[in-house]
């Protein structure tokens, strides 16, 4: 009977507090992930095993936010708003369906790097999300700078996270997700390298280019998460104006309180 009660409570939950539309969102990212997932597993000579594994992993990355609300009051992933799985599902829709299974990673020279350019500024709002979380549950404010600071700090781990797992898929599993094979990026054609930010070398045949080719395609990925992360935190920062400005006053109050 309680179990039952908990289940009922837990699907109220999820319908009050997110919009109908955010649920229809998601079942339109989830329905067309399975359907990928279904054609690479029919068509398994036209697409890579990892296509069908990564279109699976991502389907279950969509339920995040109802997982989350599984936790009991006392964990801060309570607190997480549901605007937060609409972000995720339109990235994984940008990177898992038109980036790696409609093969525009190959098919337009600047769409990784976007992607990683948007989601290093997507990052300061998922850690300003996080510190959110801790206020609600704690029912305390933190101050802004810190919040600031925890935005940037979660927006680069999870950036330098992303780096290792793709160096790691590639040296244990022979994935090519950091683009360290010259050749193959060639023969998916020429404009696949014009993403590169930077130019070791003029001439791209040469050795000195195609030993580092791995390294700045890593490296371009980092400084496009970084310029994101910073215009995040800068537009935090406005969007916190008010907060910073109360907090400024109170502490001059304090000050003043304390000198008389």
């Amino acid at each position: 009977m309680r179990v039952g009660c908990d289940l009922k409570e837990y699907f109220k939950r999820i319908t009050t507090e997110s919009k109908k539309w955010e649920i229809v969102l998601w079942w339109i990212v989830r329905i067309v992930m399975l359907a990928g997932a279904v054609e690479a597993f029919v068509h398994h000579d036209k697409y890579e095993d990892k296509i069908r594994t990564m279109m699976i992993g991502n389907f279950f990355l969509t339920f995040g936010w109802e997982v989350m609300q599984m936790f009991p009051k006392t964990h801060m992933f309570r607190y997480i708003p549901s605007y937060c799985q609409d972000f995720t599902s339109v990235l994984i829709f940008l990177t898992a369906f038109c980036g790696a299974y409609v093969n525009f990673y190959y098919k337009i020279w600047w769409w990784d790097t976007a992607l990683h350019f948007i989601c290093g500024g997507l990052l300061v709002l998922t850690g300003f999300v996080f510190m959110r979380a801790y206020e609600l549950r704690d029912k305390k404010q933190i101050p802004v700078a810190v919040i600031i600071l925890a935005s940037f700090c979660v927006s680069f781990m999870f950036s330098t996270f992303w780096e290792c797992w793709e160096f790691s898929f590639d040296q244990f599993f022979g994935g090519d997700t950091q683009h360290w094979s010259y050749e193959l990026a060639l023969k998916d054609g020429p404009e696949r390298l014009a993403h590169l930010f930077f130019e070791p070398a003029p001439d791209r045949s040469s050795p000195e280019w195609m030993a580092r080719f791995a390294l700045i395609d890593t490296m371009t990925d980092i400084v496009a998460n970084t310029l994101g992360a910073c215009i995040g935190g800068i537009l935090l920062k406005i969007a916190l104006r008010k907060r910073e400005k109360e907090e400024k006053a109170v502490t001059v109050e304090l000050k003043s309180k304390v000198n008389n």
